[in-house]
């Protein structure tokens, strides 16, 4: 549980933001792809999202750390969770 907002931001090289780190200690961290498609998250918890998309970036499915995968069938749509 957050008990307080960021005290500071950290970035990659490529200026995109990596880590949140909040006043309590707790921190949020994000990875990149080497389009600079966010590929995760990690949240205050520890719990991890990844994200895989196509050759175009599109975005086409999450996995949440327990295994729930959510898919873009349609991208005109919202993601479904399976």
């Amino acid at each position: 549980m957050l008990t307080g907002g960021v005290e500071r931001y950290e970035y990659n090289a490529d200026g995109l933001v990596t880590d949140m780190i909040y006043s309590d200690g707790t921190r949020e961290s994000y990875m990149y792809d080497e389009y600079q498609n966010k590929s995760g998250h990690t949240d205050t918890r520890g719990h991890t999202t990844q994200w895989e998309y196509d050759s175009l970036c599109n975005l086409l499915e999450g996995i949440r750390s327990d295994g729930t995968r959510i898919h873009r069938l349609d991208p005109t749509l919202p993601m479904v969770c399976k």
